[in-house]
């Protein structure tokens, strides 16, 4: 069978053979605009033509996802009256159309390709390459974007806050790659103020960690805020809330955290009785202790005992006050459920699995719940590694059902958690 991908090849080149006008050279490029609109649609015809008959397994993987992500935002933008919320810029294209996405990073091999830098088999090399190195990274993102504004839709939420930070919209940004003297400079935190534009774009080279969004939750009482994208910033602050409990993850004059011996969860979700209590995330040396930890896990086969010590160890540094929820986009692997806890107890439920997931609230002890019996929920336990507390650590199997997720919520609804 002929290739589609070279077939669509073949009539960009004789296009542009056709048009002598076109200049496309090593050192130099030209379109001129009365033949561009046609140029760019046998370009495009070239690189989905690639990506659908090579990689066509990663688009059917994420469309489901593109589909619930839109579906989510739409909800949550309208329930906080906000004009939009704006992802991490290298996805919006893979997140409104996962094809698209894909193409896009395939743009200038195309051009080296027509220019003479790559022959067909370095072209299909690097091209296959790079799709399969970006995807997984992409893939990953998204599923995090989808687990945020999940949370956030089930808040109940009628208003929503940022951070004011100056530099850019997105976060503290420092020009010039940061800091000269890391930790030394400190730096006051504004003021929560309503939003009608939320980012999730995050500036690397940053003064301090702020918060995605806060939302004032009519569920919860109270104000929730999540943040995922963690980072170590750059400046102290000198006017931390009294009301949150404060810890140091590196000494002042420390440039490196390498003594650390935790990486950073995929999110954290804070609640409090006020927005100004929850400005502020992290600085140079100290991080908010947050009252859950989030982890996505977006792949099937997730597990590794390296990811169950990772997480053992944040558990035991961050202290969540509410545990670590494991949040997967499939079943949960039986391995996980006894790495964490060789002896479960199961506790049984009235969780529904709902249309799109094939179980509900975490699992029992099998890894899968069967289809003739209702779901369980399993809190797995171990001793965490510097101290005397017990890890509570919960797997939601949630597929795309944003309302597999409610467990998280109810933990910070007072008559939940047993708070008053």
């Amino acid at each position: 069978m002929a290739s589609r991908w070279l077939e669509a090849y073949n009539e960009l080149k004789g296009f542009i053979d056709a048009n002598p006008r076109i200049e496309i050279a090593p050192g130099s490029q030209c379109i001129p605009g009365d033949v561009r609109a046609e140029f760019y649609r046998l370009f495009d015809n070239v690189r989905l033509g690639f990506i659908t008959e090579n990689y066509s397994q990663f688009v059917s993987l994420a469309r489901p996802l593109s589909r619930s992500y839109g579906q989510v935002l739409e909800k949550t933008v309208k329930s906080l009256g906000l004009s939009e919320i704006k992802p991490k810029s290298t996805l919006t294209w893979f997140l409104k159309e996962p094809l698209e996405g894909l193409n896009r990073l395939l743009f200038d091999l195309l051009f080296d390709l027509l220019k003479g830098k790559l022959d067909l088999e370095d072209f299909e090399q690097q091209a296959g390459e790079r799709l399969s190195r970006s995807f997984p990274d992409m893939f990953r993102l998204s599923y995090e974007h989808w687990v945020l504004l999940a949370l956030v839709s089930l808040l109940d939420g009628d208003k929503a806050l940022t951070v004011p930070l100056y530099g850019s919209e997105e976060d503290a940004t420092l020009v010039g790659g940061g800091e000269p003297m890391p930790g030394t400079v400190q730096e006051s935190v504004s003021s929560p103020v309503e939003a009608a534009v939320v980012s999730l774009e995050h500036a690397k080279e940053a003064a301090f960690v702020a918060p995605d969004i806060i939302v004032h939750s009519t569920r919860t009482g109270g104000y929730v805020s999540i943040r995922r994208d963690l980072f170590a910033p750059q400046r102290m602050v000198k006017d931390v809330s009294r009301k949150r409990e404060w810890l140091t993850y590196r000494e002042v004059g420390v440039k490196s955290w390498k003594d650390h011996a935790a990486d950073w969860p995929d999110m954290v979700v804070y609640a409090g009785s006020s927005a100004a209590e929850l400005a502020l995330v992290a600085d140079y040396a100290r991080f908010c202790r947050p009252e859950i930890i989030i982890e996505c896990m977006e792949q099937d086969e997730w597990f590794n005992p390296s990811e169950v010590e990772r997480i053992k160890r944040n558990h035991a540094f961050f202290k969540p006050r509410y545990g670590i929820f494991i949040i997967c986009r499939g079943p949960v692997p039986e391995e996980a459920v006894r790495a964490f806890n060789p002896q479960p107890e199961a506790v049984e439920t009235s969780t529904d699995a709902g249309v799109e997931s094939e179980i509900a609230e975490t699992i029992e002890p099998a890894g899968v719940a069967a289809q003739d019996e209702p779901p369980v929920k399993v809190q797995p336990v171990a001793s965490a590694p510097d101290s005397g507390d017990e890890i509570q650590v919960r797997f939601l199997s949630v597929g795309y059902d944003a309302s597999l997720l409610s467990p998280v919520v109810e933990e910070m609804v007072p008559e939940s958690n047993g708070e008053k």
